[in-house]
Parts: structure tokens; C-alpha cells; sequence
């Protein structure tokens, strides 16, 4: 009798064991070899403020801010590289634009009708027709078209706010935050 409740006893301490050191081996790949890695990579971008990394079993959410006006486009493609470096294929990323008054993020907002016309159509050549009109001269704006993404970069005095906009069917996707842009 005493070596079946001894038995039982080492089977249910293995069995203990086993789930910790599995849970725990995971628990640190995770933190130390992808997350922990992955987070002071992104910290160190220049021109790039990482706000929010939550990663998930399918997805990671990435907060973004970028602080300067110029260089969206490079800076985009930082990031995107910095993400693909670490194998990240499926990410939220999530674009704050706290430098950004409502009379930018409302321009922001009725520039997508025209950018996403222009993505349907492919006829790129008059969409800065339609942002002057939009602006009426008041606002100074930079729009980068490549064969994946349309760039927006808006400016008045010292605010700013920006806009990406994914051309094609990427596993990315793009929020604008500041009551701009959900999906």
C-alpha cells in the first residue's frame, strides 16, 4: 500500500515539474528572446516613439508615434524592417498623431476619399488637385506614393499629423489614432 501512495506521490511531483519548467520555458523564450529583444530594438528607432508593444498568440499591437514631420516614408520602412528582422509577419500597428489639432485630423479625414478614389482608379496625377482644394492653401502637405503604401504628412506651423494607407492586401494593418481612423 505504501508504494502505491509513493508511486502516485512521484507521478503527480513529475507531472508538477514537467508543466513548470514547460510553462516556464516559455514564458521566458518569450519575454527574453522575443518580446525583451523586439521592444529595445523598436525603443531605439530614431524619429519613432514606441508607446504600446502588446503581443498576442495571433497578432502583436504596436503604438507608434512619429515625431518628426519629414521622413514618413523612411521612417515607416524602419519600422517595417526592424518588424520583419524579428520574423513578425502578423502586427497591428496603431499610428498616434498627438502632435495633431482637429482642424488637421478633419482635413486627414476627408483626404481619404480622394487617396482611396486614386488607389481604385490608379489615376494618382490629380490627387493633389484634390488636396489643394481640400486645403484651401492654408495647410502645407507631403503625399509619398509607392507601390504599397500612400504616405500623408500635413502641417500647420508646428502641428502635424500623419496618414498611411496600405495599397495592397498586406497581413498590416494601419489604425490612425486620434478619432481619425478605426477599422
Amino acid at each position: 500500500m505504501w508504494n502505491k501512495v509513493l508511486r502516485i506521490f512521484a507521478i503527480v511531483v513529475i507531472g508538477f515539474l514537467c508543466f513548470a519548467f514547460l510553462y516556464g520555458g516559455t514564458y521566458f523564450y518569450r519575454h527574453y528572446f522575443y518580446e525583451h529583444p523586439l521592444e529595445k530594438d523598436l525603443a531605439c528607432l530614431e524619429g519613432i516613439e514606441l508607446l504600446e508593444f502588446v503581443p498576442t498568440k495571433e497578432q502583436v499591437l504596436l503604438k507608434v508615434e512619429f515625431k518628426d514631420i519629414q521622413g514618413l516614408r523612411n521612417r515607416f520602412y524602419t519600422l517595417l524592417e526592424c518588424l520583419h528582422k524579428e520574423k513578425i509577419n502578423n502586427y497591428n500597428l496603431q499610428i498616434n498623431n498627438s502632435f495633431s489639432t482637429p482642424f488637421l485630423s478633419a482635413f486627414i479625414k476627408q483626404a481619404k476619399l480622394p487617396i482611396y478614389e486614386a488607389i481604385s482608379t490608379g489615376n494618382f496625377t490629380v490627387l493633389p488637385e484634390h488636396l489643394n482644394v481640400l486645403s484651401k492653401n492654408e495647410l502645407k502637405y507631403d503625399l509619398e506614393v509607392d507601390d504599397q503604401f500612400v504616405f500623408l504628412t500635413v502641417e500647420k506651423g508646428t502641428d502635424f499629423a500623419h496618414l498611411v494607407i496600405c495599397r495592397e492586401s498586406l497581413p498590416i494593418k494601419i489604425v490612425t489614432l486620434e478619432g481619425v481612423e478605426f477599422y
